[in-house]
């Protein structure tokens, strides 16, 4: 009986963990929450794709954890900033119609790339 019961709530903390992961992948924010915080690593943005409402500008927060420059580009929002290693930059984005964005890190632009989500 105590093995089911075992077996149950690693099923349970599995599923919370899973849960945990999948929101860190994804960012679902409202523009009152104050600045989305993206983190720019060697090899990824994290969140990698983040969700705001339409009609509603909001404010980007971009940490570059690297030991390199990087540039943070996302051509539809018109945005274009270069930060030093171990830097960060914040941005205030315009309201956006709904679609699907796409941000990158232009000096390694076709790997290390996002989309704010439009909605």
């Amino acid at each position: 009986m105590r093995l089911h019961g075992v077996a149950r709530y690693g099923s349970a903390t599995m599923a919370l963990l899973a849960t945990l992961l999948a929101s860190a992948a994804t960012q679902t924010v409202r523009a009152e929450d104050g600045p989305i915080i993206l983190t720019l690593t060697d090899d990824k943005f994290t969140p990698a794709e983040i969700t705001v409402p339409a009609g509603r500008p909001f404010t980007l927060k971009v940490i570059n954890q690297t030991a390199a420059a990087a540039e943070f580009e996302a051509q539809d929002l018109k945005i274009e900033k270069v930060m030093p290693a171990n830097s960060d930059i914040t941005v205030t984005v315009r309201a956006m119609e709904a679609g699907k964005y796409l941000f990158v890190n232009e000096y390694k632009e076709d790997t290390v790339k996002g989309y704010v989500v439009v909605k």
